[in-house]
């Protein structure tokens, strides 16, 4: 018995996964970590998981697409075992003895991807399942996903069966010349005897290994090979490993290439895995040559990097597609937001406002008896989710008020995912507004916002942006790289069938003449956080805090907000897209990149949700400054909100006990993770003051998405699943959705 246990934990496979613990535990980590996201144990909020178990491939999850992920993941299990050899090989003196040296070590060192491969099947067939997917097909996306994998696998091991050689293959080879050179050196080639031992070697012994998958063999003793030898044949394994490495990242880059084809954007969990394998490709390269001065060498190289990019060299920043970047940058200051809110431009834009209200109240006064109410839309952020949740709940509110709603609406604002519905529909009813052949309320629209945008954002990432995009475009006389940004852009146009496209200008007129609804974009600026309000309709008004008549002190109510279109007019404003509009107003962090402005210092734009996920903040800034045109000439006002989550959250009981960590960081986790709360708690505040003061009465309807089942709430990602849409369009017949839209059709006088 003690045999057996002997032989078991001195066996190749064991001695490198203890290895791995020992020397290498950041390549297990990473191991671990794709375990957890594919077995759905991490990130389900944010669709981690789904990046692997449903893999969607130009718009369809099908076996292609899982081919596709196989293929990456054996190319991240043949990067890891090239790597681990490279940096392990010598420590294992018996492999150059072997036929195929590498094969075998690969064999043996499978035993983690084994491990992850069947937690991964199994999840696939759990959540496939879950799906409503029949046995069948399931079993044909998993015989895909492993028919990918060992198709890399076994391109990879043929050219390494080809080009490594053992000790003998290597002497055969040798030349005459070179073997007078190593027998010169003192190593016999006839007569090959150790002259000492190589470092390291003992910490790993080894008694057994598998030759196949049924075979196990003892390991030969080796003891006459010259040590010297031994190195030259494993340095000419590692140089070829390092050239293919080589090679698989310069195809990884050109692959950059090939991304305006839709069918080069293969699935997000695929492009993870390409990262992934470029990371470790690079980092143990880095190793490799730096020996034992790895870690001074990274740490230089990560000074370096922080140096160089302070000088914009190979840092990429990514650039607002229409703004001149070339000519001189303009001042950003407090003293220039100051500058551009100039009273005589902020009392023209108010009137411009007036104007587009007096024809909003005439536009109702031939259906209307009475004064009408007044709209205000806000869709919270929310990924996916939010879109989709959005234009299904716009769509279901137009149909059920027989077109009254959006007659009705003022103005519309939000955040995130939320204000990709909201813009899309506006931008349809527009459309048909101006007598195309398009019905707004098509389930169609609303399965055109629930495809995928997330595999051309990682796509982007790991092809370009991991590093320095290359690509370049030309647009209005100006050149930008092509990144994550311009292919999520690209993707959304696809998506729309090319419908969504323009100006954000070539809303003004359609604006001032009520057709549609004014849309007031507002992304946070991150070095200040105030806003950049990106409307057609100038609204400088919207700037800083609005008061009527100053009959007190108040001399210091600073401006929060930049007028975009008055700040950059000049630098090319008129220009921007209103693609561009939305995916401003959506740029979660890390997920798409931050936008650099024209400015000195460099204006940085994220998401709106930032500083207000829900969009009331501009509605009640509007109502302010308008506050006498609406008590005259309206009944009330309505606000429409469009949530994607509950307002109110579950408390969580087990949170009373916390460990020693959850202590020390229970202060900045818990701002972290209720700033949206908090937001939710100054809406309330708004809300109650503007009801107070107004002289009309203020309604407040809520549709609100309520997952059917508390433990699978839609995910806040920039992909769906059939099932997650399935449930966003159940959650609008919930009874308190369905109360809010009675009571909505009640307001404005609508007939059942």
């Amino acid at each position: 018995m003690k045999s057996r246990a002997r032989r078991v934990l001195y066996s190749f496979p064991i001695q490198l996964v203890l290895l791995h613990i020992r020397k290498h535990f950041v390549l297990l980590l990473i191991w671990i970590f794709m375990a957890l996201l594919a077995s759905n144990a991490i990130a389900k909020a944010y669709g981690g998981p789904y990046l692997f178990l449903n893999p969607e491939y130009m718009s369809r999850v099908n076996s292609l697409g899982f081919m596709i992920i196989g293929f990456a993941i054996g190319g991240f299990i043949m990067t890891w075992q090239t790597c681990f050899y490279m940096l392990n090989s010598f420590r294992f003196k018996f492999l150059v003895s072997l036929a195929r040296p590498f094969v075998v070590f690969c064999f043996n060192n499978s035993l983690i991807p084994l491990v992850f491969n069947l937690i991964y099947l199994i999840a696939i067939y759990r959540f496939q399942s879950s799906q409503g997917v029949s046995f069948k097909e399931i079993l044909v996306f998993m015989s895909s996903m492993l028919l990918g994998q060992l198709i890399l696998i076994s391109l990879v091991i043929l050219y390494f069966m080809l080009f490594n050689q053992n000790v003998d293959k290597f002497l055969r080879g040798l030349t005459e010349k070179t073997r007078e050179k190593l027998e010169a050196n003192n190593i016999p080639l006839s007569k090959l005897s150790q002259d000492r031992p190589i470092s390291d070697w003992h910490r790993w012994p080894v008694e057994s290994y598998f030759h196949g998958p049924f075979r196990i063999r003892s390991v030969r003793n080796v003891s006459h090979y010259n040590d010297e030898l031994i190195k030259r044949v494993l340095r000419q394994h590692n140089l070829n490993m390092a050239l293919i490495i080589v090679i698989c990242v310069l195809i990884i880059f050109s692959y950059g290439f090939l991304l305006d084809n839709p069918i080069f954007r293969i699935p997000a969990g695929a492009s993870l895995m390409l990262i992934l394998s470029t990371l470790t490709a690079l980092a143990c390269l880095v190793s490799y040559w730096a020996g034992g001065w790895r870690f001074i060498v990274f740490a230089t190289l990560i000074f370096i990097l922080n140096f160089v990019s302070g000088f914009r060299v190979m840092i990429h920043k990514h650039q607002l597609t229409g703004l001149d970047y070339g000519s001189s940058q303009l001042i950003y200051s407090n003293q220039a937001v100051f500058a551009h809110l100039k009273p005589e431009e902020i009392e023209r834009d108010r009137n411009e406002t007036r104007q587009i209200l007096d024809n909003w109240k005439n536009k109702l006064h031939k259906t209307e008896k009475g004064k009408p109410y007044i709209i205000f839309l806000q869709s919270s952020g929310g990924g996916l989710k939010a879109g989709y949740w959005g234009m299904h709940v716009l769509q279901k509110l137009e149909k059920a008020t027989q077109g009254k709603m959006m007659d009705h609406t003022m103005m519309m604002s939000g955040a995130s995912g939320g204000m990709i519905g909201s813009a899309y529909f506006r931008h349809l009813y527009l459309l048909h507004k101006q007598g195309k052949n398009i019905n707004p309320l098509s389930p169609r629209y609303r399965d055109q916002i629930g495809k995928d945008l997330l595999n051309p954002i990682f796509a982007g990432l790991a092809a370009n942006d991991l590093f320095f995009p290359l690509q370049t475009f030309k647009e209005d006389g100006h050149t930008y790289h092509k990144d994550r940004g311009y292919w999520f852009n690209k993707q959304l146009e696809e998506n729309t069938d090319g419908l969504l496209t323009g100006k954000v200008i070539d809303y003004q007129e359609a604006e001032r003449l009520s057709l549609v609804p004014m849309i007031v974009f507002s992304p946070t600026i991150v070095n200040d956080q105030r806003v950049l309000l990106i409307s057609a309709t100038p609204v400088s008004y919207l700037c800083l805090p609005y008061i009527g008549e100053n009959k007190g002190y108040l001399n210091y109510l600073f401006p929060d907000g930049v007028d975009f279109f008055h700040f950059f007019q000049g630098k090319g404003a008129e220009h921007i897209d209103i693609k561009d509009a939305i995916r401003l107003n959506a740029t979660y962090p890390f997920v798409l990149p931050t936008v650099y402005l024209p400015t000195k210092p460099e204006m940085k734009v994220m998401d709106a949700g930032l500083k207000d996920n829900h969009g009331y903040e501009m509605s009640t800034r509007f109502i302010n400054v308008f506050r006498d045109w609406i008590e005259r000439n309206t009944a009330g006002v309505i606000f429409i909100q469009i949530r994607s989550d509950q307002k109110l959250k579950k408390m969580d009981e087990l949170s009373q006990k916390t460990s020693l960590l959850q202590e020390l960081f229970l202060p900045i986790g818990n701002i972290y993770t209720n700033f949206i709360v908090q937001q939710d708690y100054n809406n309330d505040m708004y809300i109650a003051e503007l009801a107070n003061s107004l002289k009309v009465p203020v309604t407040v309807l809520p549709f609100i998405y309520n997952p059917e089942s508390l433990n699978k709430e839609v995910s806040m990602s920039f992909h769906l699943t059939r099932k997650e849409k399935l449930d966003l369009i159940q959650a609008y017949k919930n009874e308190h959705n369905q109360n809010m839209e009675k009571k909505l059709k009640r307001l404005l006088d609508v007939e059942d």
